[in-house]
């Protein structure tokens, strides 16, 4: 099989088939999978971007042809920060254990470098032990696992893999421990009062950012968290007692019933203590299960407090939306 296999652009007459295969896979293996997942990737497909997209630029999907024969199918997300996320890839049941899955990856990988991208990941269930073999033999390295993230009954594995040459700079741990004083919700009427210091925050803590993203990261902030298709997002500031903002929190459900937050800045043990509290009020009762923190590793005191906040340590993730900036995952099962 080396070297046989091609990546063609979906075309129209196979896209009901597509969203139909990822339905009944994806179903299976994850919680709160319906039509509308591939339903969404399809609609990124066409127009060429995410229409509710946070660090999602565009999905672009691909039928997979061996030998000029059609044998599956692959997607891949497009990312800010210079990574790209593999998936969902479906082999027709004839083609499974041929070593197709791997040639897939490479041209994935091959995909990726010709449009300027740095780091290949793709996250696998441990329910599907084929995707995770291949996953190994492509050459990605395990930088997370993650426990009943996007399913109550299987954990998943964060695979990545480095397409260029690292350039590893030591960075300085950070100490630094801001004072806050209490936290609010930042809405998409009141985000032009902070989007200096957001923008600050995002710069210091994951990548660079313009104007138009800030002003897209209350997106749908009044749809129900549960909407999963529709990318609803919640954005929480801390104040400290002159009502200046501090830090932020971007929160995002995701399938499963896990809210991940992206934590920009420092932030103190009160801020933890009041996300923890808005989520296990505004989450946990409609059924979220998991809190995940994402916050860059150099950030020594506030890794420490999620420690002793009973958060667990699930994984380092290298470089994922800026060089040498790795972010830790931190995970609290709510109550």
């Amino acid at each position: 099989m080396n070297d046989t296999v091609l990546l063609n652009p979906i075309s129209n007459d196979r896209k009901n088939q597509y969203k139909e295969l990822v339905t009944l896979t994806y179903s299976k293996l994850y919680d709160d999978v319906d039509d509308t997942m591939a339903g969404h990737i399809v609609t990124c497909h066409d127009e060429g971007k995410d229409p509710f997209g946070y660090f999602t630029l565009k999905k672009c999907v691909f039928e997979i042809y061996t030998n000029e024969t059609h044998v599956g199918f692959t997607t891949l997300t497009f990312k800010r920060g210079g990574s790209v996320k593999t998936g969902p890839t479906i082999l027709f049941p004839e083609f499974r254990g041929k070593s197709i899955g791997p040639q897939v990856q490479k041209r994935l990988a091959e995909t990726a470098l010709r449009n300027g991208y740095r780091k290949i990941y793709g996250t696998c269930s441990t329910l599907n032990s084929a995707a995770v073999c291949y996953m190994i033999k492509s050459g990605y390295e395990i930088e997370a696992y993650l426990k009943r993230h996007y399913s109550n009954e299987a954990n998943e594995i964060v695979f990545g893999k480095s397409l260029s040459s690292r350039n590893i700079t030591p960075r300085q741990s950070i100490y630094m421990e801001e004072e806050s004083s209490f936290i609010k919700e930042i809405s998409i009427n009141s985000i032009h009062s902070y989007q200096n210091k957001l923008k600050e925050y995002f710069a210091k803590t994951l990548l660079d950012v313009d104007e138009k993203f800030l002003y897209s990261l209350p997106m749908n902030s009044d749809v129900p968290l549960i909407c999963f298709n529709k990318k609803p997002r919640r954005v929480l500031g801390f104040f400290n007692d002159s009502n200046q903002i501090q830090s932020a929190a971007v929160l995002i459900p995701k399938r499963g019933k896990t809210l991940k937050c992206n934590m920009l800045g420092y932030f103190d043990e009160k801020a933890l203590q009041s996300i923890i509290h808005w989520v296990n009020k505004e989450a946990e009762p409609i059924g979220f299960r998991k809190l995940s923190v994402f916050l860059p590793a150099c950030f020594i005191r506030q890794t420490e407090l999620l420690g002793i906040s009973g958060f667990s340590f699930e994984g380092r993730l290298r470089s994922p939306y800026r060089e040498n900036i790795d972010i830790d995952i931190y995970s609290l099962f709510l109550r």
